[in-house]
């Protein structure tokens, strides 16, 4: 019997974000993730002049965090992007701050970030505001 091959996620993600992908159910789910994800920044986040810290784990080529940003344009952040795949790190636009490495094993020290985005359980940095 033939095994499946795994689709790679970030590989996967970056064709819906890019228009690429066919199936409208899917590119609405991750339009509504950004939206999600603003919303709870913005319901749990008072606006203020300092920025917050915005870590996107497994961030890819950094669609997500683009998009999610760019809806809270009222908002300051200090973006980085955590992803073991240095190829579509480097192709991340939306981070100010590149990190090679492994989601399990994160180079944060506890609460040296404010608000984390992460895909894998047991994955979350200890951040000072909230995870999700």
């Amino acid at each position: 019997m033939k095994q499946r091959e795994i689709p790679n996620m970030g590989e996967a993600t970056s064709s819906v974000f890019s228009g690429e992908y066919r199936s409208n159910a899917t590119r609405e789910m991750y339009a509504e993730t950004a939206i999600f994800f603003a919303q709870q920044i913005r319901s749990r986040l008072p606006r203020r002049e300092a920025p917050y810290v915005l870590a996107d784990i497994g961030a890819y080529k950094g669609e997500l965090l683009a998009d999610i940003v760019a809806k809270l344009h009222d908002y300051t952040f200090d973006t980085i992007a955590v992803d073991i795949n240095e190829e579509a790190l480097s192709q991340n636009k939306s981070a100010e701050q590149k990190i090679i490495s492994n989601a399990e094993m994160l180079p944060f020290g506890d609460k040296s970030i404010d608000v984390d985005m992460h895909p894998v359980p047991g994955t979350a940095t200890n951040s000072r505001l909230f995870s999700f």
